[in-house]
Formats: structure tokens, sequence, C-alpha cells
């Protein structure tokens, strides 16, 4: 206890007093500095090793996700080519099973031609695993808003080219000027 050091003090001047105090003060300061200090450092090697965790994590599900769509790739792949076709994509997505798996990818399977469409990426009418595991990754979830601000800004750069090439149109022909149709 300070107190016991303090006691021989009293018959001191004051400023010793004072002195011993401040110096008391000073050495709680310093320690509850460092214990502080060591806090934080155990907060933030914490946080660092929850970031890993959550990216390990992330990583995990990614790798089960894509598991489970290659094996409902393989379920829709009904002669085991490799290959599923869109007879063989709109008789799978009958199955209630294959509808509520999709539904909880956040994937809308009620229109199966513009999923599948959207699905085949080289428009070759047929998908492939790949094509079907990057399509339905890329796909699922909720649309976010730059998601369609992305699509915004695309269609506003067609509509410019198209309107450039319209007007390129129009000046070469003497056939006379195209309608404009937009």
């Amino acid at each position: 206890s300070w107190w016991e050091y303090y006691m021989p003090l009293r018959d001191l001047p004051l400023q010793y007093r004072v002195a011993f105090i401040f110096y008391v003060c000073l050495t709680i300061f310093g320690v509850l500095n460092v214990v502080t200090g060591v806090f934080v450092d155990t907060a933030m090697q914490a946080n660092i090793k929850c970031r890993h965790v959550v990216i390990r994590d992330a990583l995990e599900a990614k790798k089960k996700l894509l598991k489970e769509l290659k094996n409902v790739f393989f379920e829709m792949d009904e002669n085991s080519d490799g290959i599923v076709t869109r007879e063989e994509f709109d008789e799978k997505l009958q199955d209630e099973q294959v509808i509520a798996y999709f539904k909880s990818l956040n994937l809308d399977v009620t229109d199966t031609r513009t999923l599948f469409r959207l699905i085949d990426s080289d428009n070759s009418a047929s998908i492939d695993v790949m094509e079907f595991l990057n399509g339905c990754y890329d796909l699922q979830g909720e649309a976010r808003s730059i998601d369609a601000k992305i699509m915004k800004m695309q269609l506003q750069r067609l509509l410019g080219i198209s309107e450039r090439m319209l007007e390129r149109t129009n000046a070469l022909g003497p056939a006379g000027p195209i309608p404009k149709t937009c």
C-alpha cells in the first residue's frame, strides 16, 4: 500500500509529500498505459485473426456452393455427356427440390428460357459444367444497386453508339435519311 510509504513523509516539508503523490500518480498512469497497450495489441491481433477467419469461411462457403452446383449440374445432365441441353434444363427445373435449391440462391426459375440464356455464355444452346458453375455463381443473390448502375451506364453507352451510327448513316446516303426510331 502506498499509504505505508507516505506516512513517514508527514514530518517532511510539503514539497516532498507533493513530489511523492506526483510520483505515485505518474507510476499508476504508466502502469495503466502499459496495460491498455497490451489490451489494444491483443484486440488488434484478434481482429487480424478474425479477418483471416472471415476470408477462410467465405472461401470455404464458395467451395461448398460450387460443389453443390456441380452436383445439380450432373443431376440435370441425364445422358452424362457433360452438356445440359435446353430440354434437360427445362425438365429438371420442374423438380420441386431443384426449384427450392435455386430459390435458396435467390435465382428466379420461373422463366427457364431467360435463365438458360443467361447461363449459356457462349450461346451454343447447351451448357457445360463451367458455364453452369460460373453462370449460377454470378447470378446468385439479390441485384445490388451497383449492378443496376452498371447496366444503366452500359445501356447509355450503347444508345450513344447507336445514335452516332444513325447520324453517320443519315449523312452518307443519297437514299434519304433513315427515320429515327428512338
